[in-house]
């Protein structure tokens, strides 16, 4: 009798492994079903992520102040004494370094200067056709998902977007 229990017992022990086992697996198989729903909605989610902030930030290129001292005082400023007396020559010029940088930044954001709006349009230009560029880097070796996350995550650098929507002195060089 003795033995007949031991039996039994084991038969339980057997019962309850292939029972855990077997839940085990069923949830196993199940996490791996959610995880790829959740991925999905999470590549998805990344992709309105993106277009969702440069929406966003165009609207704030387009109607945003000149933000930064730098841009009111050099960049944008010597803007306007240039058309008041020219660019050489000009008495209005109070010191050389003011016509020392470059002046193809200055030329592409002139229009926008006598608009009186979109100063930081075509910086935000730029940073949209990178975005285009990494995307399709990207998504061409490593798939779409991949190339949103990426484009994300330049979002997630504060330099880049202050940059792309700004215009500062940094800008010229």
């Amino acid at each position: 009798m003795a033995g007949h229990h031991y039996f039994k017992h084991a038969v339980r022990i057997v019962e309850w492994t292939a029972l855990c086992t077997g839940i085990t697996l069923t949830l196993w198989w199940l996490m791996g079903a959610f995880a790829s729903r959740i991925s999905r909605l999470a590549d998805r989610a990344a992709a309105a992520g993106v277009l969702a902030l440069t929406a966003y930030w165009f609207a704030y290129a387009l109607a945003g102040p000149v933000t930064t001292w730098d841009s009111n005082v050099y960049n944008l400023g010597r803007l306007l004494v240039a058309r008041q007396g020219g660019l050489f020559g000009n008495p209005a010029w109070n010191d050389h370094r003011q016509i020392w940088f470059p002046w193809s930044f200055d030329a592409i954001h002139y229009p926008f200067v006598l608009l009186g709006a979109g100063f930081a349009v075509p910086s935000f230009l730029c940073f949209a056709g990178l975005l285009l560029i990494i995307h399709r880097l990207v998504s061409a070796r490593y798939g779409t998902a991949a190339g949103w996350w990426c484009c994300l995550c330049l979002f997630a650098l504060p330099t880049v977007v202050y940059q792309a929507t700004s215009i500062t002195l940094l800008s010229l060089s």
